[in-house]
């Protein structure tokens, strides 16, 4: 709901900017240095709660699952969950498999 409100007020915002004639390009710059501060201060505010020993992690994780996403995307590789999925899903048939050649034994 909150994610509605700002872009409703976004968009409100450039309306208004477009329809008084001020320069729409000083908007779109000013709108993303506004963007870049909010994910600065996000990490921020990351970084202080995470607990010691995960500061960097807890900080950079959307960061690092954004470009994981983009990479995935990009050169159809999987992520980095789908990727531990698929091991894990080959780990059990593997396990399996070794023990029907116990029981066989």
């Amino acid at each position: 709901m909150t994610a509605v409100a700002a872009l409703l007020t976004v968009l409100g915002i450039i309306a208004v900017v477009y329809s008084q004639g001020i320069d729409f390009f000083g908007l779109i710059g000013a709108l993303i240095l506004i963007f870049l501060a909010a994910v600065v201060l996000g990490m921020v505010i990351r970084f202080i709660r995470a607990t010691p020993g995960n500061r960097i992690r807890e900080a950079f994780g959307p960061i690092m699952g954004a470009g994981d996403s983009y990479q995935s995307l990009m050169m159809g590789r999987p992520t980095v969950d789908e990727s531990s999925a698929e091991a894990q899903r080959m780990q059990r048939a593997n396990k399996a498999m070794d023990d029907a050649k116990e029981d066989r034994w």
